[in-house]
């Protein structure tokens, strides 16, 4: 970031926690000491990382009443004021009502402080802390995970996670590439193959002359042996050398393969950090799709009514399971109808139905399990058959409780009895529905792909690790190092 807070010649404060109820909110103020005084506090505390309970008192205008409230104020070390010397900065931690936090930034922009947003300061922290961009940008999620699952994993990538699985993969590519460049490097030269030496001549003369030369060619042919004998020797050396080369090499590619199909399965886990995985319930009227979302809501989240046709509009509820975000979508029963506003409905499923990571379609016990159609201009027939080849599809038949004991069917990968009446098999459709959703889950602070170009770098590098490009590999992570730094600057 070219300039900071500071540069801006204007005292800032933002509020840390999100907007909304909580049970206390974070309000960081940054400004010189003669303005941190002007602020309604009975005290602050002069020991950096302090924490000291004090007294908000102000007077209010309209009822000139005094207003007295208890905080907890504590003062930022000098490392955390590093882009604000010649500043003091503080913490306010009041109550988590949206009054109180009003009442503090009404307060704050009273004596000249300028209220900054969370994207600037979360840049501004990234200098100050000295975190990659990845880091930075996963602080900033942080506030807006979905769930406190998803809030824990975006901790650890603030943390560094991506960046030091970044830096293994880089270290072990670099090894890969300096163990291919032994293997192809030129081996111990073989002897060429020479014509054998001829012992025994059949026309050889007899005499101290032949005798001599006889000598001479069988000195000739030992020390000519024990040349090709050493050169074996050293051929077979360098061939048992190259192979433990090739050997550790493969063990290190399969390594580096198991490490990044990890990556590769946590990508659908670290796409819903931050939103919830949609599923929608698809069926004929009276499946129980409303009944089977007020099961899992917790309470009359949607009407339910024996007349077919109750459901127009689309019902949504988040609902979170084992620590994944889930937004269930209610939609209205498909069927063929001629009324303007049932057609109006089923046309809202199928918008739903576009935006769905999973689609649920019910059907009743004893009932075909295919929707009736929908006849007319709105041509379902073609929309289901894309949508069912385009997004996850599972079938639910409900009603179970309506079957003979000795009827009742067992779950498969594809379809699952319940009944919704009994609360039966409720569980296991909420475990199937994680199955479908969720490849793998995460270890504490264990690296997860939570950006776009995360996942496009993962299916890069395992392409290029399949051909063996080990210096393409490089080039890429280092490529992706120099934006990294470039983006904090």
């Amino acid at each position: 970031m070219k300039s900071s807070a500071k540069n801006q010649d204007q005292p800032v404060f933002i509020c840390l926690t999100p907007r909304g109820r909580g049970a206390v909110a974070v309000v960081r103020v940054m400004a010189p000491q003669s303005l941190l005084v002007q602020l309604p506090l009975t005290s602050i505390p002069d020991e950096p990382n302090r924490l000291k309970l004090v007294h908000w008192k102000e007077m209010d205008k309209k009822t000139h009443l005094s207003i007295s409230e208890d905080v907890v104020v504590r003062r930022l070390s000098s490392e955390s004021m590093e882009l604000f010397h010649g500043w003091s900065g503080i913490e306010i931690c009041c109550h988590g009502g949206m009054a109180a936090v009003r009442r503090i930034e009404k307060t704050c922009l009273a004596i000249g402080l300028r209220k900054i947003s969370r994207a600037k300061w979360y840049a501004t922290s990234a200098q100050i802390e000295h975190l990659s961009a990845d880091a930075a940008k996963a602080s900033e999620l942080f506030l807006q995970a979905a769930s406190p699952r998803t809030a824990a994993t975006l901790f650890d990538q603030s943390r560094g996670a991506m960046d030091r699985i970044w830096t293994k993969i880089y270290q072990s590519v670099q090894q890969l590439a300096i163990s291919m460049e032994h293997d192809l490097l030129p081996r111990s030269p073989q002897c060429a193959a020479e014509p054998p030496i001829s012992i025994a001549c059949s026309k050889r003369s007899s005499g101290k002359v032949h005798h001599k030369m006889d000598n001479e060619i069988h000195d000739k042919a030992d020390i000519g042996m024990q040349d090709r004998f050493q050169d074996d020797i050293q051929s077979a050396k360098a061939e048992s050398l190259v192979s433990g080369h090739t050997d550790h090499a493969t063990s290190e590619i399969r390594r580096l393969k198991r490490q990044l199909g990890r990556l590769y399965r946590l990508i659908p886990y670290g796409k819903h950090l931050v939103k919830p995985y949609r599923i929608v319930l698809l069926g004929p009227p009276n499946a129980g799709k409303s009944s089977l979302l007020n099961a899992l809501a917790g309470y009359l989240r949607a009407i339910v009514h024996a007349q077919p046709g109750t459901t127009r509009d689309c019902v949504e509820e988040p609902i979170f399971y084992r620590g994944i975000p889930l937004l269930w979508s209610d939609t209205a029963g498909v069927r063929d109808s001629r009324d303007p506003l049932e057609v109006a409905g089923m046309e809202q499923t199928f918008r739903r139905l576009q935006q769905a990571d999973l689609v649920l379609e019910l059907s009743e016990f004893g009932q075909p399990i295919s929707i009736p159609l929908p006849s007319g201009s709105f041509t379902w027939r073609s929309h289901l058959a894309r949508l069912q080849k385009k997004h996850r599809w599972f079938f639910v038949v409900n009603k179970m409780d309506l079957c003979d004991p000795s009827e009742c069917l067992s779950n498969t990968s594809d379809r699952m009895y319940i009944s919704v009446k009994n609360s039966t098999g409720i569980h296991a459709l909420l475990d199937q529905v994680v199955r479908q959703l969720v490849p793998a889950l995460p270890k504490p602070e264990e690296a997860v792909p939570f950006l776009p170009k995360h996942a496009r770098m993962i299916r890069a590098i395992r392409g290029l690790l399949k051909e063996r490009k080990f210096s393409q590999i490089l080039d890429l992570l280092e490529s992706r190092h120099k934006n990294e730094t470039r983006g904090i600057k």
